[in-house]
């Protein structure tokens, strides 16, 4: 039987029936007229029990039916997981939270075919417990950071997801011995100017050439990482540095440290693995095999170079050593400190061995100048230095005054010598360059300023003072230029020029030494410092042909034409025809004698 209830509090008229539910209770009343039928329908959450048996459907039901309205809790279990990381440093505890949900059935009015309603309540469920989680991590020797407190955390926030549990300490890491090139290794490095539009496709590639006592690699020494720990307790050690050793070549050698590699001349610094170590070295010549063009590049190297080809035109070959050519050069300029040997002709180049004797003097003069002002300046702080010091007037400041009011020549010098380093740049020795950098620093423009104290000042003037030094002792070494033959060229060196072939064409020559030609010198002049000794010089043309050379020197030709002009020191005079075997020479009166 089921409930009855009032009609009038249910809404039903006088005669009528209806089926309705209120307060989780199902009502039914039947109607007066047979023809209506009644009905109920369960739905999601309700089980309905009908005289004993569960429906499944819609129903039909009389007022004395026993019905049964059952609304049901679903219980839905979670998982749980807990798994550890291959490296047994991490565990991750991965959580489905399970759920329980309740549902209520909704009140409704009287219907003739009533269809239940629910509403859901889900509530979510931890599936472990704190001790479930422990036990898990015993049982997989878990025994080294643990989070508890993160465990407890997960538990009451019942939410699904992947959470660490337990962390192990990774290692540290290990660094190996690391060695710095202070050059670039390969067979040459590209330059490339982003400044200009203009590209010198001669200039694209440079060789890389160092001084003596350059910095040429530095080693940094690795390290052993700390040791770790696996949460099954286990320690992790970490590996040991690989190591790197230096090993200097015959060019180069390590300082006392074991840390750094210098070189020990100039050269072309290589570096070759060898076993775990790595060889530095400085090769003291640049080979090149083949002809030097515009697929080779210019070459400029600090030491000797070998050019097993030809020179071409355009083309610019340095050396701060010896030049060695075995083919020919023409429209080109080779410059040296030490001896170039060439062993074909020269055409249309220039040769310079032993530096350039006109920029040395210049420069020379232009420090020496500097160095005289800077002194004075020197002098004047010395004697005011007390004064300076109680009126808080600064080193830089008295020094930049000095020099605008007593020594206004001094900008002037810094920036001609620095304009003349850049056009010789190649031929300018290492303290030199330090020299520019420091003057560059410290002197130019408001950069005095920055001199703190009259002793900083007065090592610049030492500074000075070597390497002005150091650019007279160039002036005076000797390099010689060896060649077979030359055609509208200039050959300069600082010792001798020998030329070994048919002899010169229009060649001017400029010689600190002897001059010998075994074959001819027909048009141009020769300069020396020595003696001139020539097969036959002039022609039957008479092309202008000019022989100088110092006092007390002497001048031999075997086969002067007419109009060879030979000055020794003061005294000149021409050779009026053909002359066989002639030796020019000062008499103890210095007059101007042949035999």
């Amino acid at each position: 039987m089921t409930d009855n209830a009032s009609t009038t509090d249910n809404g039903l008229e006088s005669g009528s029936g209806g089926v309705w539910v209120k307060d989780g209770k199902l009502y039914v009343k039947d109607p007066d007229d047979d023809n209506v039928i009644l009905s109920v329908a369960p739905c999601e959450g309700v089980e309905v029990v009908i005289n004993g048996a569960v429906a499944t459907g819609g129903t039909i039901i009389r007022e004395k039916d026993e019905i049964v309205l059952k609304p049901l809790t679903v219980e839905e279990p979670g998982s749980y997981n807990i798994k550890v990381a291959p490296d047994y440093l991490s565990v991750k505890l991965e959580i489905v939270p399970g759920t329980t949900t309740s549902y209520k059935i909704v009140d409704t009015g009287p219907q003739t075919n009533l269809r239940l309603r629910t509403v859901s309540k889900a509530e979510k469920k931890c599936p472990c417990a704190l001790v479930d989680i422990l036990q898990a991590l015993s049982e997989k020797n878990i025994t080294f950071g643990i989070k508890h407190g993160e465990i407890a955390a997960i538990l009451d926030r019942v939410e699904e997801g992947s959470y660490l549990i337990a962390e192990g300490e990774a290692p540290g890491e290990t660094v190996d011995d690391r060695v710095e090139l202070k050059f670039n290794a390969g067979q040459g490095e590209q330059k490339i100017d982003d400044t200009s539009d203009r590209v010198d496709f001669r200039d694209l590639w440079e060789i890389p050439s160092v001084d003596a006592g350059t910095l040429l690699a530095e080693k940094f020494a690795g390290r052993q990482g700390k040791p770790g720990r696996k949460v099954n307790g286990e320690m992790i050690v970490p590996p040991k540095p690989v190591p790197c050793d230096i090993i200097p070549g015959k060019g180069a050698e390590v300082t006392g440290d074991g840390l750094r590699v210098i070189s020990k001349f100039s050269g072309r610094p290589t570096a070759k693995r060898l076993g775990k170590g790595l060889v530095i070295d400085v090769e003291p010549v640049f080979q090149k095999n083949g002809d030097v063009d515009i697929r080779s590049g210019n070459i400029r190297f600090k030491g000797d170079v070998v050019v097993r080809g030809n020179v071409c035109e355009g083309m610019i070959v340095q050396a701060a050593g010896k030049v060695n050519i075995s083919g020919m050069i023409f429209g080109a300029q080779v410059a040296a400190q030490g001896n170039i040997t060439v062993g074909k002709n020269i055409t249309g180049s220039n040769l310079v061995a032993g530096g350039n004797n006109s920029f040395l003097s210049a420069i020379y003069k232009h420090l020496n100048a500097l160095q005289s002002d800077l002194s004075g300046v020197g002098g004047i702080i010395s004697e005011i230095a007390g004064q300076a010091k109680q009126k808080n007037i600064k080193t830089g400041q008295l020094i930049r005054h000095l020099i605008d009011k007593k020594y206004a020549r001094v900008p002037n010098l810094i920036s001609e010598i620095t304009k003349m380093s850049e056009q010789n740049s190649f031929i300018i020795p290492g303290d030199m360059i330090d020299l520019l950098d420091t003057i560059e620093k410290k002197l130019s423009g408001l950069n005095v300023l920055k001199i703190s104290s009259p002793g900083e000042f007065n090592r610049i003037i030492a500074d000075i003072k070597d390497v002005r030094n150091n650019i007279e002792n160039m002036a005076q070494d000797k390099a010689n230029i060896t060649f077979a033959y030359s055609v509208n060229s200039r050959i300069e060196a600082t010792g001798d020029v020998k030329v070994e072939g048919g002899g010169c064409i229009n060649t001017n020559i400029k010689a600190g030494g002897d001059v010998s030609i075994k074959g001819v010198f027909r048009g141009g002049e020769i300069h020396a410092g020595g003696n001139i000794i020539i097969n036959v010089a002039g022609s039957e043309m008479g092309a202008r042909t000019l022989l100088k050379t110092e006092s007390k020197k002497k001048i031999m030709i075997r086969k002067a034409h007419e109009g060879v002009h030979v000055q020794i020191g003061g005294r000149s005079a021409s050779i009026k025809e053909l002359q066989n075997n002639i030796k020019a020479e000062l008499d103890d009166e210095g007059a101007l004698v042949f035999s």
